[in-house]
């Protein structure tokens, strides 16, 4: 199992229609995974919070995978001029699996679902996670 370790995610607001795609973990853009200390990650996810960040969904869904980690994601791009935290190679996840990757029907189904999806989203919420274990289990 991949160990993102404390995460700061960056979120549309709750009820957003791109939440709800995997069990237990809101829609999100990752600022920065990794971060083995806490309080390192809080300050990380202080220095980011302020305006809301428009952003816009590329519609193209594609699997990234890493450690037998597999992920259905989109690209998102700021609306404007992104904030200075912007990370590199921004998206959001869609679906979550281990071990097997999603085949090309899964990923057919997925961009079925993306299709329908607002293409904007207003990032608001920037907080810390921790990404270790499951990702049922992320907290």
């Amino acid at each position: 199992m991949e160990n993102f370790q404390y995460c700061v995610w960056a979120s549309p607001s709750q009820g957003h229609p791109w939440h709800g795609y995997i069990t237990n973990v809101p829609a999100h853009l990752t600022i920065q995974s990794h971060i083995a200390d806490k309080d390192e990650a809080d300050q990380l996810a202080r220095r980011c919070s302020g305006e809301a960040v428009s952003v816009c969904l590329s519609r193209k869904i594609y699997q990234s995978s890493s450690n037998s980690f597999h992920a259905l994601v989109c690209d998102v791009k700021c609306v404007e001029t992104g904030p200075a935290w912007w990370p590199p190679g921004a998206h959001v996840s869609f679906a979550y699996k281990y071990d097997t990757p999603f085949t090309l029907d899964d990923i057919e189904e997925y961009q079925h679902v993306v299709d329908k999806l607002p293409c904007l989203a207003k990032l608001e919420a920037i907080y810390v996670a921790k990404a270790t274990g499951h990702f049922r289990e992320w907290t």
